[in-house]
């Protein structure tokens, strides 16, 4: 297990309990990049009305423009980490989580996308839950992205975010032979009810409510990672360190912004139908890399999927582009991370730059 540890000035910070404030002390954490002030102001202005709210760190991932404190209309403290390029959620994350777990007067992050607006209720209610949970460093929530239909899933069968041993990129071949039995079967499986709370297995950094001592305990985001994947991987290691991950039904927040994989795709969703394929190789990439270290993995079954998980997507594309040449050059940034995921080859890749100021 690869970890990032935290910087020598957030990891011997003093104890948070030292602090007066630190019991119930929250530190907002926010990422932006590109032109989002418009989104960024919504978010810190929804996050901020709560009292209970010590400070947020903004990380400026190479803005257009810089962001300043005058843009907001709140007297939160703000602590703005400025990146003059994009360096990546990885990155961004880690650095805004690392200035975040050395604030003395905090004992939990919040995270947040720049795009995540939350409920007025959303802080109290996972300070409830926290407390009704165990009040215990090993407890991590996340909190309900309403935009985000998989997560009503989630609530209903938590096991729907685990990483099965031999998939590929969420493929598994004798999974779909059990859907295919059961349809043929004339089965339908009983719904599920969902749960106000449910342990799961991934969770991504919007909506993460963590405990600086579990952050110092499991370290950092990946920055080798880059973009995407990488709040998996952090999930990951965060169980992997004793915690355990919890969905909070009643803890919502709205996504200003469509992700890019949940719009209607022309083709197949991996395919590039733009002037950059950042999106489809890191994606691909780091997932495969996932996949291929998971443990427990078998490898002829992992290749398996992978050949037929591949055939699908290329005949998913042809359908629409009718070309062999058409589809194979909109799967490049696919291939080429598939490519790099199995021979580990992570870190920034100059062939797909990360959108930056002069965007």
């Amino acid at each position: 297990m690869v970890q990032s540890p935290l910087p020598s000035d957030t990891a011997d910070a003093p104890a948070l309990a030292a602090h007066p404030d630190a019991a119930t002390g929250i530190c907002g954490v926010i990422v932006t990049y590109g032109s989002r002030s418009n989104l960024l102001q919504g978010c810190v202005e929804r996050i901020a009305a709560f009292p209970g709210l010590r400070c947020i760190v903004i990380v400026d991932n190479g803005s257009v423009v810089p962001v300043r404190p005058s843009l907001f209309d709140c007297k939160m403290r703000l602590i703005i980490v400025r990146l003059e390029d994009n360096k990546g959620s990885a990155q961004g994350f880690a650095r805004g989580i690392a200035m975040a777990a050395g604030q003395s007067d905090c004992r939990f992050l919040a995270i947040l996308d720049d795009d995540n607006f939350v409920e007025p209720d959303y802080l109290p209610v996972l300070l409830d839950r926290f407390a009704q949970l165990g009040n215990s460093d090993d407890i991590v929530l996340c909190g309900f992205r309403q935009d985000r239909p998989h997560y009503a899933d989630l609530l209903a069968d938590g096991s729907s975010a685990e990483r099965h041993a031999s998939s590929f990129l969420g493929f598994h071949v004798m999974a779909s032979v059990g859907r295919l039995r059961q349809r043929l079967a004339g089965h339908v499986a009983a719904a599920k009810l969902p749960a106000p709370t449910r342990e799961i297995a991934a969770a991504p950094y919007g909506g993460l409510f963590v405990t600086a001592n579990a952050v110092r305990r499991a370290g950092l985001p990946r920055t080798d990672f880059v973009i995407y994947g990488d709040d998996h991987e952090y999930a990951g290691r965060l169980i992997q360190n004793g915690c355990k991950i919890h969905l909070i039904g009643d803890a919502r927040i709205e996504d200003g912004d469509e992700s890019w994989n949940h719009a209607p795709p022309q083709g197949s969703a991996w395919a590039c139908t733009g002037p950059d394929g950042f999106r489809q190789y890191y994606a691909a990439r780091n997932h495969v890399y996932l996949d291929r270290h998971h443990g427990g993995t078998v490898v002829p079954l992992f290749y398996a999927n992978m050949l037929l998980f591949a055939a699908k997507v290329l005949v998913d594309d042809l359908r629409f582009t009718r070309s062999i040449g058409a589809t194979w050059r909109r799967l490049q940034p696919f291939r080429s991370g598939v490519r790099d995921g199995l021979r580990g080859q992570l870190g920034a890749n100059t062939a797909y730059p990360l959108p930056g100021r002069a965007r």
